[in-house]
């Protein structure tokens, strides 16, 4: 064989190797692009999700459900009353898709929360919601996006859950909606409802795992790097501040409190004030005297006018409230902690 035959064997096997690893890329781009898709149906024939849009929408209220539904593969859009552009409770532009004359129907309706004064009272969307609500196989609500249901009806007789600040309101102002306090989301029949803000994250994982089995929603929460527990997440509602007396009215305005912070566990919390100088000791007066109101709560101890604590046994547990001003920087200290149980 001479040196040209080598040649044109040579240059023939690298032919035939770059087919092939031409047609492997092929197929492994095909496969990426549909583990990606979450589907290879049509956009047309996917599960279609109508997300709720409106000025002063929490951001992650609507964007990590989103986000989730997304990577399933589903079609998801957002829809508002006249498809203006709306601006976040952050002061982010959002330009929806649709508006509710021309909006596809849905499988699933998300409800976001947010600063929802407004729209709560607003009767073309309670209307809208509720319509869309017939239609869809389930209609999730995301944080205060619980009064939005609430005002539509769809939530009387129901147990439902919201935002851990808005247990009490939520209660108070829809009293035939049974609220719930000790879950991150809560499906009452097709309609669910999640506690605050990333909660959504749980919630639409949980419609995942309904949709397309629990395997499927696992593997998108590993591919968001999101723990993600289906039986006992995280629930705020359940954390030791919601043993904090409530103070009628809160802190005067002119006294300019600014918190500063406000972390703990279920079994203590810690709450810090900054405080304008010249009200430091009028503060202390004050909080004193408004917990010597609270019913259940007894004073323990007081070594000083700056500091003084309190007990109060709670579903047979041993708490112990103390309250403290730093005079050097003007910092209110509030902590409470479960020191024992009860026999």
């Amino acid at each position: 064989m001479g040196s040209t035959d080598i040649l044109r064997g040579m240059r023939l096997r690298h032919r035939i190797t770059t087919i092939i690893r031409a047609a492997s890329f092929a197929l492994l781009a095909t496969a990426t692009g549909t583990m990606a898709m979450g589907t290879d149906k049509s956009k047309r024939d996917r599960i279609k999700v109508a997300i709720l849009m409106f000025d002063q929408v929490q951001i992650i209220d609507f964007a990590a459900p989103y986000e989730v539904f997304g990577q399933a593969g589903f079609n998801v859009f957002t829809v508002s009353k006249d498809g203006e552009e709306v601006t976040t409770v952050m002061n982010l532009k959002v330009n929806p898709e649709y508006t509710f004359s021309n909006a596809p129907e849905a499988d699933i309706v998300l409800v976001p929360g947010g600063d929802v004064r407004e729209i709560e009272l607003d009767q073309e969307t309670l209307d809208w919601v509720r319509e869309n609500k017939e239609k869809a196989r389930y209609t999730l609500s995301v944080c205060t996006g619980a009064r939005i249901l609430a005002a539509s009806g769809l939530l009387d007789g129901k147990e439902a859950t919201t935002f851990h600040g808005d247990f009490k309101g939520l209660a108070e102002k829809y009293p035939s909606v049974i609220v719930r306090r000790d879950q991150r989301f809560i499906d009452s029949g097709g309609i669910v409802t999640s506690a605050g803000l990333v909660s959504g994250t749980d919630s639409a994982l949980y419609l995942v795992s309904r949709i397309l089995g629990e395997k499927r929603a696992l593997t998108i929460a590993s591919r968001l790097e999101y723990d993600w527990n289906p039986e006992n997440g995280y629930i705020r509602g359940l954390l030791a501040d919601r043993h904090i007396p409530r103070l009628p009215g809160g802190f005067p305005r002119d006294w300019k409190a600014r918190r500063l912070y406000n972390y703990g566990d279920a079994e203590s919390w810690n709450l810090e004030y900054k405080i304008d100088p010249g009200k430091s000791r009028e503060v202390i007066y004050y909080l004193r005297s408004k917990l010597e109101d609270v019913p259940n709560w007894k004073l323990a101890t007081s070594s000083d006018l700056l500091s003084s604590s309190w007990i109060s046994t709670i579903d047979g547990n041993l708490w112990h409230l103390k309250s403290e001003l730093d005079t050097s920087d003007s910092v209110l200290k509030i902590s409470i902690d479960k020191t024992a149980t009860s026999h």
